[in-house]
């Protein structure tokens, strides 16, 4: 059995579509889907009691503490399964999400799951059709540990409960937090860039600022809680590269078969699996070099980066990159440091002991 975790807040905008998505998913296992609703003021709980006829649904009242972790929270301590999947309310899975998420618990406690984003004007690295799958990306902080988004996590019961559940003082990046606090505790985060969930951007030009805020008032936070713990994984880099870069080399390897495989799918393999995975076939970006590798046929192609655009246009004298400010990125480059900013005047939340560090590395070494 599986417990499928959904928070949510007014989101009648969207749940529907993710809600169907769910109805798509076909488990030869008993599962459930519980709707953790912290607070909604709009008709959320409604159109999810709508599809109690479809689904193995429940509602759960998460309106005693707010926040995206206190709503998880609340939500896993009603469910009944040993494994925990989360899926956000504006969000799509793809269609074989819940038997592949089984699947992968069934070998490994925690697991990360491939990211597909449709691109908006506000999102961090955004092209002119479609971003590429990702699954799990270093913290910079703490050399060797790995973390992804709560959208594409999965971990066993157990191992949630072992570390506490979610931070609730995080109203944001309570995702990267709990991800080290669980690779901390001896359970890597494994990369399945097999399944895969499609997500949504901040839509709205005042909701991506505050998004913006909330990050860099938040990672903040979290690098005072690491404060110790960063050190001492600093002091043993080298010795933490080798040791927990598996989850690295395993992501590129699925990257590789990934690739691999598509090259030798055919169109109606292809088309069979719906949106999220004809999405793969996007360009990718070589971001860092400001240059993109244009497809064949393709004219133009913009990549984000900070507050400034770079479009790269094919043109009949050969490929050509125009650069130019844009000032809605740098208002939310500014939200950010803003956030960041408060973050370090305020430095009064707890840390975690540079024990915590120590036994993660004598227990690799082990």
């Amino acid at each position: 059995m599986i417990s499928v975790v959904m928070p949510a807040y007014n989101a009648a905008a969207t749940i529907a579509d993710q809600l169907e998505a769910l109805c798509r998913n076909v488990l030869d296992a008993p599962w459930e889907l519980i709707v953790a609703d912290n607070g909604s003021t709009d008709e959320t709980a409604q159109l999810a009691l709508s599809y109690a006829d479809r689904l193995p649904l429940r509602i759960v009242d998460a309106s005693a503490r707010r926040g995206p972790g206190a709503a998880r929270n609340i939500g896993v301590a009603a469910a009944r399964a040993p494994f925990i999947a989360f899926c956000d309310a504006d969000d799509l899975v793809a269609d074989d999400w819940l038997p592949l998420t089984r699947a992968a618990l069934n070998v490994d406690e925690f697991v990360a799951i491939g990211t597909l984003t449709v691109p908006t004007p506000y999102t961090s690295r955004h092209y002119t059709e479609a971003v590429a799958a990702t699954v799990a990306g270093p913290v910079r902080e703490l050399p060797g540990l790995i973390h992804c988004a709560t959208s594409q996590m999965a971990v066993r019961t157990n191992v949630f409960h072992e570390v506490g559940g979610f931070d609730e003082l995080f109203l944001a990046d309570e995702d990267t937090d709990f991800c080290c606090r669980v690779q901390l505790a001896g359970h890597p985060l494994v990369p399945h860039p097999e399944i895969l969930v499609t997500i949504r951007q901040r839509s709205r030009f005042r909701d991506a600022v505050r998004q913006r805020f909330q990050w860099g008032r938040h990672r903040g936070a979290f690098r005072h809680k690491y404060q110790a713990v960063s050190r001492v994984l600093a002091e043993a880099a080298p010795v933490v590269s080798s040791a927990a870069g598996s989850g690295h080399q395993a992501q590129e390897a699925a990257n590789r078969d990934r690739e691999s495989t598509q090259a030798e799918t055919s169109p109606e393999d292809t088309n069979s699996r719906t949106e999220p995975r004809r999405l793969l076939n996007a360009p990718v970006a070589r971001i860092g070099r400001l240059k993109q590798r244009l497809r064949q046929g393709q004219r133009v192609s913009t990549v984000v980066r900070g507050s400034v655009v770079h479009t790269v246009r094919r043109t009949t004298d050969g490929v050509r990159t125009v650069m130019q400010i844009k000032i809605p990125w740098a208002l939310m480059e500014g939200a950010y440091k803003a956030g960041a900013l408060l973050a370090r005047m305020d430095a009064s939340g707890p840390q975690l002991d540079a024990g915590v560090a120590r036994r993660y590395l004598e227990s690799r070494d082990r």
